[in-house]
């Protein structure tokens, strides 16, 4: 489970969670739901940035010299 995809969507998912517990009543509300939708872009994005940085090589060893 190394995919970028995978990294994003749970980004996302945990973007937007996080979001839902500081506004529980923002998924009510039609005016809140872009920035929901801001917030997981940005999740999105972190989740990208997360692969770039951590998961991309995750599991593998590195050559020895």
């Amino acid at each position: 489970m190394r995919g970028f995809w995978l990294h994003m969507l749970f980004g996302a998912a945990a973007a937007a969670a996080g979001f839902m517990l500081i506004l529980p009543d923002a998924a009510d509300d039609p005016e809140r739901w872009g920035d929901m939708g801001i917030i997981a872009g940005a999740g999105l994005v972190a989740g990208l940035i997360y692969w770039l940085i951590a998961g991309r090589d995750a599991g593998f060893r590195r050559p020895l010299v």
